[in-house]
């Protein structure tokens, strides 16, 4: 019989085991039909069905695995696999992991897909290893490979493309590592070869940090004495990259060898500080990309393969001892002056910085109390980028506070205030939107000269509909585009009818309420309308 034919017949097999493995044995209460179709049991059937294809090439077995779809999560229990590799026909090799959880966002989270893998207490024996690799773990005086935790994060934002990449880990008594990348942009161009697409990249930082727990002081007995001996490592590191980078530009240009870049240099120079520091003080060895954070770099790797020193100059990558984001740590200083009796002669801007990394835990540790006191001070004063940190901070905590510092935020311009608008009228009842808006346009005033034309009514019908320019209203909206559309104008009509749509589907109280808004509304323009003889007007002048 055929491996394909053994796997098939072993799915079918499980598969019809499935529903009775899933369903408890024991119940207090009578099993339902909920029982059987709920959401989280039709899941663990298929992560069974999962399990069982995956045991026609490898054992395995585990203690438990629980669902929760409502939280987009999966948990797997004191897991044991045997891969079989072939150099352990004995099946000695078993690697365990105490637990295994993959995760997503919940579901009622659509801002961005989200995948995470978190992996914890990961054994794996020498066996496990290739022959040829057990050597270094002799050397390092271990028999297996221990890791406590072993994460994949990965993020991506469907309507800006952006994507966030993370891989980081502990080897026990070896080393702590994280790889990470940022990117404004990630997918990749089918117009010319569907079935092969070109990536298309832009990245705004990428970080691989290594930290010692103990496999230095292994290695460095392993490797020669100058790269050891500080005042011997400088000029050997410089001498290695610089002949490792010639011979990489040669590649590009094999006829006429291209001379080191400045980025290059760069990137030596920072090599030869770093491994001198370490050296002295073996702690964390850092390779990061130095973009600047406004303009992202489009990788275009075949380019890059034609002239390899191009990537450096792109990237910019530099050594260091310490992450780029933990020397942008708030200094004590300035964070004692935030929080105490200095911060009147602290500038706005600075306030902003401390107020965001309160808020965020991106560079002082997160509190959120401070964070939102010192946000909130500087969006009272008409800081319009405080208000839009503090409706970020607020979104998933106070949607309707998020939702007024929203709405300051898409008046002054700023961009992303208006898509947290329409993300919370999907949160918040239309009646308490109204209330918001109301409030926020209470001191609103309306420009007269305005209404010498209907292109100039509806900027500010627009204006007030989008919420960006100046704080949305539906009230304001609908008064002036009732005056561009009692003129025939469809664009007025259309944004008339984009309002009616949206209280459409309101409770009977939030229907009530948007009826006296649009009452007000009405009663403005209609008098507004024969005040100032607009039939006149706009009869004239389009």
């Amino acid at each position: 019989m055929s491996a394909i034919a053994r796997t098939i017949r072993a799915t079918a097999f499980a598969a019809a085991l499935v529903p009775l493995a899933a369903i408890p044995a024991a119940r207090a209460q009578p099993i339902s039909w909920w029982d059987v179709l709920s959401p989280d049991r039709l899941a663990l059937s298929l992560m069974q069905v999962g399990v069982a294809m995956a045991r026609t090439q490898l054992d395995l077995r585990y203690s438990d695995m629980s669902v929760n779809m409502l939280s987009n999560r999966i948990t797997v229990t004191d897991l044991q696999v045997w891969p079989l590799p072939e150099w352990d026909p004995d099946a000695n090799c078993e690697v365990t992991i105490d637990r295994l959880v993959l995760s997503g966002l919940p579901l009622d989270q659509t801002v961005e897909t989200r995948a995470r893998l978190s992996a914890y207490g990961i054994t794996v024996p020498a066996i496990c290893l290739p022959p040829e690799a057990r050597g270094l773990l002799f050397a390092a005086r271990l028999q297996e490979i221990s890791v406590p935790h072993l994460g994949v994060d990965l993020s991506y934002d469907m309507a800006s493309a952006a994507a966030r990449i993370r891989v980081g880990g502990v080897l026990d008594g070896i080393a702590a590592f994280d790889l990470s990348g940022d990117f404004s942009y990630l997918w990749f161009d089918g117009r010319d070869d569907m079935n092969d697409p070109d990536p298309v990249f832009e990245l705004r930082s990428a970080s691989l940090s290594l930290e010692n727990l103990g496999g230095w002081e292994t290695a460095s007995a392993l490797i020669p004495p100058v790269l050891s001996n500080p005042e011997q490592a400088a000029p050997m590191i410089t001498e290695i990259l610089t002949s490792v980078l010639r011979d990489l530009n040669r590649k590009g240009n094999a006829e006429t060898p291209i001379p080191l870049t400045p980025a290059q240099n760069a990137l030596i120079a920072s090599a030869t500080e770093t491994w001198a520091g370490f050296l002295a003080k073996p702690q964390r060895i850092v390779l990061e990309t130095d973009i600047p954070p406004e303009a992202p770099v489009f990788l275009d790797l075949q380019y890059y393969e034609d002239d390899p020193s191009a990537v450096f100059e792109d990237l910019k990558p530099r050594f260091s001892l310490t992450p780029a984001t933990a020397r942008a740590a708030l200094p004590r200083g300035l964070l004692l002056a935030a929080l105490g009796d200095e911060a009147e002669n602290l500038s706005a801007a600075e306030m902003l910085r401390v107020g965001r990394a309160l808020a965020t835990g991106k560079g002082a540790p997160r509190n959120l109390n401070a964070g939102t006191r010192i946000l909130t001070d500087l969006a009272d004063a008409g800081n319009a980028e405080a208000a839009l940190a503090l409706s970020e901070v607020l979104e998933p905590r106070e949607p309707g506070l998020s939702y007024l510092w929203a709405l300051r935020a898409g008046a002054a311009g700023l961009t992303g205030a208006t898509a947290r608008l329409d993300r919370l009228e999907g949160v918040l009842p239309l009646g308490r939107v109204l209330e918001i808006q109301t409030e926020a346009t209470k001191d609103a005033s309306h420009p007269v000269e305005a209404l010498s034309s209907i292109a100039a009514i509806k900027a500010q019908a627009r204006a007030r509909l989008t919420g960006r320019g100046q704080e949305r209203s539906y009230g304001i909206a609908a008064m002036w585009a009732m005056l561009a559309a009692a003129t025939g104008d469809a664009e007025a009509a259309d944004m008339l009818d984009e309002i009616d749509q949206r209280v459409r589907f309101a409770s009977p109280e939030d229907a009530a309420t948007w009826a006296e808004v649009e009452r007000r509304a009405s009663s403005l323009a209609l008098d507004v309308w024969l005040s100032r003889d607009l039939p006149a007007v706009l009869g004239d002048v389009r």
